[in-house]
């Protein structure tokens, strides 16, 4: 019995400076570009995730108002390249960066 206890306790012991150290993070722009650069699929994902919740919500305000013309590549393509020329600004939130350029090119 005295084993079980212990093993318990070790357990305990082992498993709460897991739980301390887990947060929630969010990715900024300096990862969203070297994702973008090994995993493309992932990549583009992220972003039209973004495009697709600002035109499904009302956050943040202004929303976009893409043309249906605009195709999700062309979409990857312009954002992409947004992170490229702003090398200054990609330590902000990776959603912010993205959101900012779709709300410029498409806005309400």
């Amino acid at each position: 019995m005295r084993e079980a206890v212990a093993a318990l306790a070790l357990v305990l012991a082992l498993a709460t400076p897991a739980f301390a150290q887990s947060r929630m993070t969010f990715i900024n722009g300096n990862e969203l570009h070297e994702m973008c650069q090994v995993d493309r699929a992932r990549c583009e994902g992220f972003i039209w995730g973004v495009a697709d919740a600002l035109e499904a919500t009302a956050w943040p305000s202004p929303r976009s108002c893409r043309p249906k013309s605009v195709i999700a590549d062309q979409v990857v393509d312009l954002a992409i390249q947004a992170l490229a020329g702003k090398p200054a600004e990609r330590h902000r939130p990776a959603f912010d960066l993205i959101a900012d350029e779709v709300v410029g090119l498409w806005p309400c």
